[in-house]
């Protein structure tokens, strides 16, 4: 029986869930629709340059965060010393990481990219970096309370101003690779100053302050390198792409890459952002809780295998409708990325349960040795073409994601049947689209037909589809789930008649 304390806090985590997926969908459009526009204005060289730099000030980030701004959420108490030394910490990174970035852009252009184009372009995303370190410990203090309506609301205004009115704008005007560089400065300043007023946390810088507790740097280091483990498996491609074949190749890879993994990363994150906090301030494991992650599983598997493997199937028309002729090549790197993103997304929601009940050095070994593997396969493939490199990316992430699953079945003493019967139904339904979609648009493409054709039948099919599956919902649940579900009171009655477990 769970305690009132548990109730509490699964009410106030399925609360901020609620939040986080309200911010999300609006982001998702906001984000979809600003790359798009200023994709197509400024073109896939220009895209790849801009992609270049943003790549080399995600890298520097995480050695600004260093894991601190986590420890802050999973130690259970905190004082005003811990978050004024995490606080200077950051700001110190920021600052140091800036300065060397703007020295060193030049060598990293040329040795990197191989585009001295791409050194000024860094230089101008350095900004950025200062930026998002002024924010990193607001963010972690908001996290801990679960206050993710505030998060919500700030990530979706900072970025409409930044992406949607400033980026777009810019490349209008002609701003080309210089209006991403410029979205993403704005979009990180705003987002940061409206966390800070939100918690007025202790700003004081106090240069030299020895941390009062020990915990939380050594937490931080396991965060760390967990960080640039996950950091280097999601990133490596996108480096040996841009060095092997240049930025403009870097630009089509990057627009494949983002068109599935944005709203792949929105839903994955908003989930992250409740299971940490959740999971670290959870008590004993019990079925209850084996159950909600099970249920989570089966929802999160029946929503992203039918969407993704649907885009590989649609990957031609889906890149010619939206981003034209020019962008032509960029469905042979789609597809393999599309079919990458399930595995991805049941992958990263394992880490925060670790990471909540202490296992992060666990997760760090896992993406380690990936991450190792990895490295290896992409050097292989670096002579080949974007593309293979993308289908050596997709069979990369399903390794990672059996990985870290037995990890977290091993942490939450589930076993390997009750996570296949709560995956199966969602990839069953996923092939399913693949086969039907892959065959709808042969058969249509053959008639000559336009993109604009070609979606708009699968969007018909896709609705039939998704009415056929609520209907038959009842069918695909696993007997474990229904049973929980029936014996909890925390489903509405419709929602039990629905799935028919009353």
């Amino acid at each position: 029986m769970a305690s009132n304390s548990d109730r509490g806090l699964l009410s106030k985590s399925l609360a901020g869930l609620k939040w986080n997926y309200a911010g999300t969908i609006a982001r998702v459009v906001m984000q979809l629709v600003a790359q798009i526009a200023i994709a197509r204005i400024i073109g896939v060289a220009e895209f790849g340059a801009a992609s270049a730099a943003i790549f080399i000030s995600a890298f520097c980030m995480l050695f600004v965060e260093m894991g601190l701004s986590s420890s802050l959420v999973q130690a259970k108490a905190i004082t005003h010393s811990d978050i004024r030394f995490t606080f200077t910490r950051t700001i110190e990174a920021s600052v140091l990481v800036m300065g060397v970035l703007q020295l060193i852009a030049p060598w990293i252009a040329e040795t990197a990219w191989q585009d001295s184009g791409v050194a000024d372009l860094l230089r101008g995303m350095s900004l950025s970096i200062l930026a998002q370190g002024c924010g990193l410990i607001s963010l972690a203090l908001l996290r801990r309370e679960l206050d993710f309506k505030t998060i919500q609301i700030t990530q979706t205004i900072s970025y409409f101003l930044g992406f949607v009115c400033t980026g777009i704008t810019a490349a209008y005007l002609g701003a080309g690779a210089w209006s991403l560089v410029l979205a993403w400065v704005v979009q990180s300043a705003i987002f940061s100053s409206m966390l800070y007023f939100k918690t007025r946390h202790p700003a004081s810088l106090l240069p030299g302050i020895t941390c009062p507790n020990r915990n939380l740097p050594r937490y931080g280091h396991k965060i760390f390198l967990t960080n640039l483990a996950n950091w280097a498996i999601e990133n490596l491609d996108n480096l040996l792409v841009g060095r092997s074949f240049g930025t403009t190749a870097l630009g089509s890879y990057t627009v494949a890459y983002n068109l599935v993994r944005t709203p792949t990363n929105h839903l994955v994150t908003s989930i992250q952002q409740v299971l940490f906090p959740g999971s670290a301030k959870a008590g004993e494991i019990d079925d209850s809780y084996r159950n909600a992650y099970l249920a989570l599983i089966w929802v999160l598997s029946l929503l992203v295998f039918p969407l993704f493997f649907s885009v590989a199937a649609l990957a031609q028309p889906l890149v010619l409708l939206i981003y034209g002729e020019t962008w032509a090549e960029t469905a042979l790197i789609l597809a393999p990325l599309a079919i990458a993103m399930p595995f991805h997304a049941l992958m990263a929601i394992g880490g925060p349960i670790l990471w909540g009940r202490g296992k992060a050095a666990q997760e760090m070994r896992i993406q380690l040795a990936i991450a190792a593997v990895f490295l290896s396969l992409l050097l292989v493939l670096a002579s080949t073409s974007a593309a293979v490199m993308a289908w050596g990316v997709a069979g990369m992430y399903v390794l990672r994601c059996l990985a870290l699953q037995l990890q977290v079945m091993s942490t939450l003493s589930i076993r390997t049947g009750d996570i296949i019967r709560a995956v199966f139904p969602g990839l069953v339904v996923g092939l399913i689209s693949l086969i039907t979609f892959r065959w709808l648009d042969s058969s249509i493409s053959v008639a000559h037909q336009g993109a604009l054709t070609r979606m708009g039948a699968a969007a018909i099919c896709s609705v039939l589809g998704l009415l056929s599956m609520a209907l038959l919902l009842r069918f695909l649940i696993p007997a474990r789930l229904a049973s929980a579900i029936a014996s909890s009171n925390y489903f509405p009655d419709k929602m039990r008649k629905w799935l028919g477990v009353q």
